[in-house]
């Protein structure tokens, strides 16, 4: 394992994706979980953004439209081969999200640009296409307006978005760009 694999697999550990090593050509557990972060930073961008999700009063229980997002979440992650050590980990994305959470969310964003630097470039395509669909699903899952008739995708969903693509690199990929088309 090269020092830079290494540094990975220390970043990775620190987000709670406990590995050993980060195999060049194939998908690990927490490459993986990493691969999903991107798209729980988009699902909790009201968190430190005014575009606030809408909640049942007094209650405080979630509106339609995080129960949307969450089952979309949910679909995307189901995608990947994840240990459920790793599903724990991302399960806590999604309770409570806070303005703090932003800087989590940027480590871990250059934590899997380390991580594509070092794959296979196969793997790399296959990982900056899957989190551009899981960046899109997330958000067009919630949707403004009753019922998510609304616009899909907030302002503030959109520059999170881009922000992954650049960190990214994303647009490299031509179907990912093509994924990333509709919204951006």
């Amino acid at each position: 394992m090269t020092s830079s694999q290494s540094a990975v697999v220390d970043r990775c550990c620190k987000l709670g994706l406990e590995c050993r090593d980060m195999p060049k050509d194939q998908l690990t557990s927490a490459l993986a979980a990493l691969s999903c972060f991107p798209m729980y930073m988009v699902a909790n961008v009201d968190a430190w953004t005014s575009d606030r999700q809408w909640r049942v009063p007094i209650l405080d229980l979630p509106g339609s439209e995080h129960i949307r997002e969450a089952l979309a979440l949910g679909k995307q992650e189901g995608k990947f081969e994840i240990s459920k050590e790793h599903r724990r980990i991302l399960g806590t994305l999604v309770s409570n999200a806070k303005p703090s959470d932003l800087v989590i969310y940027e480590y871990a964003l250059e934590t899997l640009k380390q991580a594509l630097a070092e794959v296979t470039a196969p793997l790399a395509e296959k990982l900056r296409i899957a989190v551009a669909r899981m960046v899109v699903a997330a958000a067009e899952a919630s949707g403004e307006g009753l019922l998510g008739t609304g616009p899909k995708v907030s302002p503030q969903e959109k520059a999170c978005i881009k922000q992954i693509d650049n960190v990214l690199s994303l647009s490299d990929s031509e179907e990912a760009a093509a994924v990333l088309a509709d919204i951006l």
